[in-house]
């Protein structure tokens, strides 16, 4: 990231200096103003068409009173999840990469949702955002009248900073509240407009031209993992497993199923440039370690394992596969595991967790918040967590079942009374509680024998074409969120990868098609486009709607409070009521400010 900050503070400075000195020696036009990095463009062409596109103005208006309705709705409802948002994270205490604050700056390279490599088309999204929401606002003051003294935009050195359309004062406090309030709402009903012309363009022509590339698409490596010695990197796609051809990340998984322990890869097979063999050698190989109270003997391991060991036997017998090494550690509950540099660590293996205060197990005589590995369960053999949870789903409310656990460090068996999920399960039938927080894999052990992750072409491109849609109403709103996430959609656990646009590795899992394919890699290029114009649509409306001053949901309650103030009020002796819009627009911005601030520094 400290590369990445010093690349963009040299090419600002660059940038910035080079302006400057262009603005010392009068080589800059009149339209163009500089203030230290700050460049303002001022245009009065944007004014001549502002005119020309007002010209129908009892439709502009019918319009405009259907966005102040819509922007106003949008406004109650963010202030009522802006609330829970903050009272969420002060209660819960959540920690997410998300409220980091370089992730805060929308800056590609720095914010680690942003690659450097899909720059152009975010500087370019964000331009598109800004120039139209502030568009919306200089169209309506033309149809309501209201003169503008300036507009144009403005940009850090060269990234777009803002835009703006400065309303002349006189005209604007003679056009009325009603008048005001279509001008503030006009720029949020200008956002979703070109929302949904992008995705027009998006859902149809473009993202229909683009379809996944054959292959299992390599996401990640496992550090010091089988695939990664072998010489498997993140970008690739695997499209062979000696000589069985894949075409998906499903085909890999079935295509590996008939391997044993030393197999080849066809990485990029259909790309002459890229193709390439390799040989793996399949290993267990530790990718994550949860350390217990050694002190107490509910802890799981010896210090020395750590991720990126190489298991290579289980109570002397030899495992070269996770298969191998799940059958070797059924038999007994305790084991001794050995590296291939010789560390021995001794543990029982079984689902790992911390038990619940008042919870079944917690009820059956475990201390509370107790670290317990779980080996059996109603008689039957767990070796992980996935088995506690399996067996946990067949079970109901109150059953009552025997759990074998090594808690404080001994063996006990423990009657437990099942309590309620108070949820449905998977299939939507309520299952037995247990009453215990688990760990994945196996005591807090996770492994992999091959050590790749794939990327979910197939679902990703689900939501860029508006598949993902369930045709319902409520599904324009699912859609519209899940595009919103796409470039954290791993952290909100919409997929398995983020997506910020078919840049870098990720183009190399796509393909052209159809009568745009001569076009190739020009495709991607307006997909990237057309996908963060949406997104910095969507965010820019969404922001602009929470009634906090000075966004444009402050200036809606402003406006709509003075209406009814106004409505009401009689005489002169009245006349101290015109503070309260005032009053209610600082009191509400400020509860939408702490709530905002507490979501970002809290978590």
């Amino acid at each position: 990231m400290v590369d990445t900050l010093w690349l963009w503070a040299g090419a600002l400075v660059g940038v910035t200096l080079v302006v400057f000195f262009l603005d010392r020696r009068g080589a800059l036009p009149d339209w163009v103003e500089v203030m230290g990095p700050f460049v303002t463009l001022h245009t009065v062409a944007g004014k001549r068409l502002l005119d020309r596109f007002a010209t129908p103005q009892r439709a502009w208006r019918v319009a405009g009173t259907a966005g102040v309705v819509g922007a106003a709705l949008a406004s109650l409802g963010l202030f009522a999840l802006v609330l829970f948002a903050g009272y969420a994270v002060v209660a819960g205490r959540t920690t997410s990469p998300v409220t980091e604050p370089r992730n805060v700056l929308a800056i590609p390279g720095v914010n680690d949702f942003l690659p450097l490599a899909a720059a152009p088309a975010i500087v370019f999204g964000l331009l598109v955002g800004i120039v139209v929401h502030e568009g919306g606002h200089g169209l309506f003051c033309r149809v309501e009248n209201i003169d503008i003294d300036s507009m144009g935009a403005v940009f850090l050195s060269a990234i777009p900073f803002g835009a703006f359309v400065d309303p002349d004062d006189e005209s604007a406090e003679q056009a009325g509240n009603w008048a005001m309030s279509r001008v503030f709402a006009a720029g949020v009903a200008a956002n979703v407009v070109t929302t949904v012309v992008v995705l027009v363009l998006l859902f149809g022509p473009v993202g229909g031209a683009i379809a996944a590339a054959p292959g299992a698409p390599v996401d990640g490596v496992v550090p010091g993992g089988p695939a990664d010695v072998a010489g498997v990197d993140a970008g690739d796609r695997i499209t062979a497993v000696d000589g069985q051809r894949v075409s998906s990340a499903s085909g890999l998984d079935s295509a590996l199923a008939n391997t044993d322990g030393t197999f080849t890869l066809e990485l990029n097979g259909d790309d002459a440039d890229a193709r390439r063999t390799v040989s793996v050698e399949r290993a267990v190989t530790v990718t994550s370690v949860v350390a217990g109270d050694t002190d107490t003997g509910s802890g799981v391991f010896s210090t020395e394992l750590a991720a990126g060991e190489v298991v290579r036997s289980v109570n002397g017998e030899s495992v070269r596969t996770d298969a191998e090494f799940r059958e070797a550690l059924a038999t007994s509950e305790t084991v001794t595991v050995t590296t291939e540099n010789g560390v021995e660590s001794t543990f029982p293996a079984g689902s790992l967790g911390t038990v619940v205060a008042d919870g079944a197990l917690a009820e059956a005589g475990v201390s509370a918040d107790a670290s317990v590995v779980v080996t059996r369960f109603d008689g039957e053999r767990v070796v992980s967590s996935a088995d506690l949870l399996a067996a946990l789903s067949e079970t109901d409310p109150g059953e009552r079942v025997s759990v074998v656990a090594y808690a404080d460090g001994e063996r006990r068996t423990y009657d437990v009374t099942l309590g309620g999920s108070g949820s449905g399960g998977a299939d939507g039938v309520e299952q037995g509680v247990l009453g215990v927080r688990p760990v994945s894999g196996v005591s807090g052990l996770t492994t992999t024998d091959f050590g790749v992750s794939t990327y979910p072409t197939a679902s990703i491109l689900a939501h860029l074409t508006g598949e993902s849609w369930n045709g319902s109403a409520w599904g324009v709103v699912e859609l519209l969120v899940s595009l919103t996430l796409l470039p954290l959609a791993a952290v909100a656990g919409l997929e398995s990868a983020n997506f910020a646009g078919f840049s870098g590795d990720v183009a190399n899992f796509y393909v052209v098609t159809g009568p745009l394919e001569p076009l190739g890699g020009a495709v991607f290029v307006a997909a990237n486009l057309l996908f963060w114009s949406a997104w910095f649509n969507v965010q820019l409306a969404v922001f602009n709607c929470i009634p906090a001053y000075p966004l444009d949901g402050g200036k809606l309650l402003y406006t709509g409070v003075d209406s009814l103030r106004t409505r009401f009020e009689q005489g002169e002796a009245a006349s101290w009521t015109a503070k309260i819009p005032m009053a209610v627009t600082g009191v509400v911005s400020l509860v939408m400010g702490v709530a905002v601030v507490l979501m970002v520094v809290a978590s």
